[in-house]
């Protein structure tokens, strides 16, 4: 019991424990819920609001320094990106504008950094267009030149180079700089990877550059790559439609980028970014895509790992593009994690402390605003730091950055704004952005765009950089590059401009623009040119478009008119001035400017001499120039020479009358094109007219003739209207150049394309098909068409010039006589129709044009006799025997033939004159008059020869024939054992050139040759300053013949060479007598002939032995040679007259001006002599065209310090005109004396001078 009570108790007492208990909770709860409540809320409000200001008032200053740090690295990386893009067009325009194909010295000095244009650590590449035809030709030259294991090459699935597959072009690597020339790079086709080949498509359809995206390597630990490609295109061929440039495309010009090599570089002068990573994406990017490039801050202890786009968006960031060719990226800047939220959130943690001391006590009011009071402090210092932060940014900026506010005006100015526009920030801070810094006629529209701005925070330049003209302090316009920021300023917007000076970039653009715009003028000149039926048609609109083209107000072309005795007068041939020109300039106000004084100015004395002259109205000395600069109103003036077939011919003048400008070398190069395209054209015009009436034969012959353009397409720029037997008109085949490659038989395609290629190949000659072309009713003819290459004097091809004939006929007897027995059976030779046949193809080639050719008709003589007595066996043996002589003594090219019985033919072919007949029918006697050895017999047999030759009047083979026939009648009539010519003079001829050979062979033996001299005379004085040694022959019965009747005979026969040294040799035993005497003239002249010139050394040898034998100094003898004689040493590469001039004899050219006259033997060969031709000076006195001559052949010969002789000077009238030449001039002639004996010679030294013969002229002719 007693232990239920003490439980009892027990129980008791902790019920009332616990009901106190609940009861005390209930009053605190009461008590403390509503400020428990009150202290929550507080929380929250406190906590979001400094959330809020950490989003909107910290983060807006983080946004306001990335947006100014990210746009500063923009526009110094796009300034990088902009300077490569103009590094690879100035190089691939250095390409374009050289004369030659790209090669290994052209790109080496191109791209050398010493030459400015290539960065030292660039990487750039050469690749050429190679078509499938020209693969291998490539692969062999650039394999001698560039690298031995060059092949042109693709990469394999295993990353190794592999041969390229054929395809119909490869644009493959041929050089390379800061490259690795090794087989995998050099040859590498670029077209073959994919991102290559869409770039290369984007410059054929059009865009001058192309970049590809940013790739991966092949080893993936590499950085990413980009490739940015260029195009040349042929100079002067247009490239303006993707046909266009499709078609004159010759390469591209690559390199190779780093991104983020090149990003590192360009910002290696910019402060390094503190607390900030910069993504780079390729434009258009997706929200998944990862960077191919990340600039981390430097504030990290590892770099940055790569985050999605999308990622980086979502956080505090700021983007915009950049710009390389036609591709974009997109950099995207963001600020780095921080470590906790207190960094860089200060204000954010007091505002929530503040909200948390209020909710917790209001009564610490007092001390809160003390703690506002320093948080407000240290706000103010936290700003101040801001504030010098982003000056040390902004001034140190290469660029103006410009902040104005939401009315225009300026609040904010760096220090390269002040630079860039001259305002210091006193003169500029409080005034209207555009009031100062925009230009008059620009200033309404930026007003108002401004006032729209204001408002809505929109404008055309906000996000994207703009091209705009800026307004200098000095009142100056200049280009600038505009980037603007909006700032929100509560219902308002202001704005951050950051401008860039972009004078000199434009300026270097404007200047590849000019280029560009004249070599485009220079393709529409050249084919307005090619195309206009006469220059005067052209001229218009070939002064209009080069006027324009290069930017100035008037070209005149001025033409140099040259008078007798008189000072050369310019003429204003055409002129073209705009209509912005201040005064007009045609021919009437042109010569009233006294044109003579103005042709004698010093300032145009460099036009003379080949060269352009440049000159300002401010810097021109008084004079006629300068008159003309005032006149008309010319602040800069060009003129370029125009010579025209090697003679100065004018000029052609450019006027710009607003701006002093500075002409280029390579402006003036374009223009010196353009004048000597019009100055071909007027050439051109000359050799028109000159074979106008070659033309008219050309037309009515059945030959057609054709020009193809030396490109790779070889379109055809000329046909003769004869082309019309095939059914086509001229006019059409022109227009569609290419026609022509059409109308060819599918099988003979091959066969023309692989003529053609030949034909265009270095070094080929002419060169002759055969093929089918379809004529318009559909019928195919066979044509033979001869192409002869026509090069420049560096071997480039020009044209290729061809003849076409239609020899269908030809074809179709050909084939005719395949079917018939050609051959004789007894004799082995060809039968009669086998004779008749090629006789017939001789008559058709030489009415084309072909050498002439002779048959030669034979007979056996008293052959009958033979066959009555020994019987026919025999006399098959005998014509057999006869067969195997025949073939035996004619040449290759030549026919012999069996015609019935015991006649015979032979066709001679290939003939220079008809002296070839000749000594065939005494080769062909002497042959068959020969004893035969006949089985036991031995056989003496004569022959009977008719010879009838080629001429046009001839009707065909079948008279041609009946004429040797004739002409054998009469050998046999006469005697038999003999031949005869059908022409009676011919027949004359040649027995005469028989004898003629036969008395010369034993002149020299038989001492008939004698030698003659002839004076030469100083003009001015009449003294004898030379003698000129002739030779003369006094063959019996003939009396003395001159070398023009023997000299022909001796060159074909050798004995030209014997008669050479006979003259040499007495010659200088002559001259060692008059020394001996004291009466020798300073130089004695001997005529070389051909045959010595051949022998080379011997004659160097047999000259300086003969001077040496009569002690004669080498600068005694003169030796002269024609034209002729140079041309063939030079095609033979005969070095023997520049060593006779080494040991110092004398050179003259005879003749000079008569045959192949060129300017390339005087400077090749440094001949000390000219003598004009008897010819020249007989017809100067009366026609314009001679005296011209004269004057041209003086002119040459005082530029090249020459002498010169006139030759055949046998009148008054014709000394007189020599007398009033600039040069003093040497003479020879009847007019003075004709050639004499060596003692009548000796007489005329003696008196050391010859007064002239006036009065009547001399009938006697001149000796050679």
């Amino acid at each position: 019991m007693r232990w239920l009570g003490a439980a009892y108790r027990l129980g008791h007492r902790v019920r009332t424990a616990s009901t106190t208990a609940r009861q005390f909770g209930a009053r605190w709860a009461a008590r403390v819920s509503p400020a428990l409540i009150i202290g929550v809320i507080g929380f929250i409000l406190s906590v979001g609001a400094g959330f809020r200001v950490a989003h909107s008032w910290e983060d807006a200053k983080v946004q306001t320094e990335l947006e100014l740090s990210g746009e500063n690295r923009r526009l110094v990386i796009q300034s990088g990106l902009t300077d490569i893009e103009h590094t690879v067009l100035a190089v691939a325009r250095q390409f374009e504008l050289s004369d030659e194909t790209v090669n290994h010295l052209e790109f080496d000095r191109v791209t050398h950094p010493k030459n400015g244009v290539v960065d030292l650590s660039l990487e750039i590449d050469w690749a050429p267009r190679v078509r499938q035809s020209e693969r291998a030709q490539h692969e062999v030259a650039a394999a001698r030149e560039v690298y031995p294991d060059y092949r042109i090459n693709t990469f394999g699935p295993d990353a190794k180079p592999v041969p390229a597959e054929g395809q119909d072009e490869y644009f493959p690597i041929l050089f390379t700089r800061n490259g690795s020339p090794t087989s995998s790079q050099l040859g590498f086709d670029i077209q073959s990877d994919p991102a290559q080949r869409e770039a290369m498509d984007r410059i054929r359809n059009g865009a001058a550059l192309a970049a590809t995206a940013p790739m991966k390597q092949t080893d993936f630990s590499r950085p990413s790559i980009v490739f940015l490609l260029a195009p040349e295109f042929a100079l002067g061929l247009p490239h303006d439609t993707p046909q266009d440039r499709r078609r004159n495309l010759t390469g591209f010009v690559r390199v190779t980028l780093v991104p983020g090599a090149l990003i590192d570089e360009t910002l290696r002068g910019q402060k390094s970014p503190q607390g900030i990573d910069i993504s780079f994406f390729q434009a258009g990017a997706g929200p998944t895509a990862l960077p191919f490039y990340i600039r981390s801050s430097l504030q990290r202890s590892e770099p940055a790992v790569a985050r999605p786009r999308g990622e980086l968006e979502a956080g505090i960031h700021w983007n915009n593009e950049l710009t390389l060719a036609d591709t974009r990226w997109t950099m995207v800047v963001t600020p780095i994690p921080t470590a906790s939220f207190l960094a860089g959130h200060e204000r954010a943690v007091l505002v929530a402390a503040m909200g948390l001391i209020l909710t917790v006590a209001i009564m610490t009011h007092v001390w809160i605003s003390r703690r506002n009071t320093l948080q407000l402090r240290q706000l103010l210092t936290n700003l101040r730091d801001s504030e010098a932060r982003f000056r040390r940014v902004t001034d140190n900026a290469h660029d103006a950055i410009v902040k104005a506010d939401v009315d225009g005006n300026v609040n904010f100015w760096n220090p390269a704004a002040e630079r860039i526009f001259g305002y210091n920030e006193k003169e500029i801070l409080g005034r209207g952005v555009h009031q100062l810094l925009t230009p008059a006629r620009y200033r309404a529209k930026a007003n108002a765009e401004l006032a729209r701005f204001s408002h809505t925070g929109k404008g055309a330049a906000l996000g994207k950089t703009v091209e705009l003209h800026g307004l200098r302090k000095d009142g100056s316009e200049f280009p600038i590059e505009l980037s603007v920021t909006a700032v929100p300023r509560g219902d308002a917007w202001s704005s951050i401009a950051i401008v860039r000076d972009i004078t000199e970039r434009v300026r270097l653009a404007d200047t590849l623009q000019l280029r560009s715009e004249l070599l485009r003028a220079v393709s529409i000149i050249a084919a307005e040119l090619l195309n206009a039926v006469t220059i005067k048609d052209a001229i218009p609109k070939v002064l209009e478009t080069i006027g324009k083209a290069a930017r100035v107000d008037r070209v005149l072309i001025v033409e140099t008119k040259q008078q007798e005795g008189k000072s050369p007068v310019p003429v204003l041939r055409y002129s073209w001035n705009s209509p912005n020109a201040p005064d007009l300039l045609d021919h009437n106000s042109f010569a009233q400017m006294a044109p003579a004084e103005l042709e004698m100015d010093p300032w145009l004395a460099p036009l003379g001499e080949g060269r352009a002259v440049t000159g300002l109205a401010r810097a021109m000395k008084d004079g006629a120039a300068k008159a003309l600069f005032t006149r008309f109103g010319i602040v800069t003036m060009l003129d370029v020479p125009m010579i025209i077939d090697g003679i100065s011919w004018g000029r052609i003048g450019f006027d710009d009358c607003k701006t002093e400008r500075e002409w280029t070398s390579i402006d003036v190069d374009i223009l010196q094109t353009v004048a000597d395209l019009i100055g071909g054209s007027i050439m051109r015009e000359r050799y028109i007219a000159q074979l106008k009436n070659a033309n008219a034969i050309i037309e009515r012959s059945p030959t057609v003739l054709f020009r193809l353009r030396g490109e790779p397409s070889l379109p055809m720029t000329y046909v003769s209207h004869n082309v019309s037997q095939f059914g086509y008109d001229p006019a059409e085949m022109i227009a569609s150049p290419e026609l022509y490659k059409t109308l060819q038989h599918p099988d003979d395609v091959t066969k023309v394309q692989e003529a053609q290629a030949a034909a265009a190949t270095e070094g080929a000659g002419p060169s002759v098909i055969e093929f089918r072309l379809r004529r318009r009713d559909g019928v195919y003819r066979w044509v033979e068409t001869y192409v002869t290459p026509v090069r420049d004097t560096t071997g480039r091809l020009l044209e290729i010039e061809g003849a076409m004939t239609d020899i269908t006929e030809r074809k179709e007897a050909a084939e005719k006589i395949v079917l018939l027995a050609r051959t004789d059976s007894l004799t082995g030779l060809a039968n009669r129709a086998t004779f008749m046949d090629r006789l017939q193809q001789a008559f058709a080639a030489a009415r084309r044009g072909a050498s002439p050719f002779a048959v030669l008709y034979l007979d056996l003589d008293h052959f009958k006799d033979i066959n009555d007595t020994l019987g026919h066996g025999m006399g098959d043996l005998l014509l057999q025997a006869v067969g195997r002589r025949l073939k035996s003594g004619c040449r290759e090219a030549d026919l012999p033939a069996r015609l019935g019985g015991d006649e015979f033919a032979i066709l001679q072919t290939e003939l220079t004159d008809f002296s070839g007949a000749t000594a065939l029918a005494v080769t062909i006697r002497d042959l068959l008059t020969a004893p035969y050895r006949l089985g036991e017999s031995e056989l003496r047999i004569t022959v009977s020869i008719g010879i009838a030759s080629y001429a046009s009047e001839v009707l065909g083979p079948k008279e041609m024939l009946e004429q040797a026939d004739l002409a054998l009648y009469r050998a046999k009539e006469e005697g038999r054992d003999q031949f005869r010519f059908h022409s009676e003079e011919l027949d004359k001829e040649a027995r005469e050139r028989i004898a003629l050979r036969g008395d010369l062979a034993r002149a020299l033996e038989r001492d008939e040759m004698e030698l003659y001299y002839q004076p030469q005379l100083e003009l001015a004085t009449c003294r004898i300053v030379g003698m000129e040694a002739l030779i003369r022959w006094n063959r019996p019965g003939y009396g003395i013949l001159k070398p023009a009747d023997f000299m022909a005979i001796a060159e074909k026969t050798g004995a030209s060479i014997a008669l050479g040294h006979w003259v040499l040799d007495h010659a200088c035993e002559q001259m060692s007598a008059w020394r001996k005497a004291a009466i020798a003239p300073p130089t004695l002249a001997v005529n070389l002939s051909l045959g010595q010139l051949k022998t080379r050394d011997k004659l160097v040898d047999d000259v300086m032995q003969t001077l040496a034998k009569w002690r004669l100094e080498p600068k005694a003898l003169e030796l002269d040679v024609t034209e002729a004689m140079l041309a063939h040493v030079t095609l033979m590469q005969n070095n023997v007259l520049e060593r006779l001039q080494q040991f110092g004899v004398r050179i003259a050219i005879d003749e000079f001006g008569s045959q192949y006259s060129s300017l390339f033997y005087l400077n090749t060969y440094h001949v000390n002599r000219l003598k004009i031709p008897r010819s020249v000076i007989e017809s100067a006195t009366s026609d314009s065209g001679s005296l011209a001559m004269v004057r041209a052949i003086i002119a040459i010969a005082r530029e090249l310090n020459m002498e010169v002789v006139a030759q055949g000077v046998e009148t008054e009238a014709q000394r007189a005109l020599l007398t009033a030449g600039p040069l003093p001039m040497k003479v020879q002639g009847f007019y003075y004396s004709e050639p004499v004996q060596a003692e009548r010679a000796a007489e005329l030294l003696r008196q050391k001078r010859i007064e002239p013969r006036f009065g009547a002229r001399l009938d006697a002719k001149p000796a050679a």
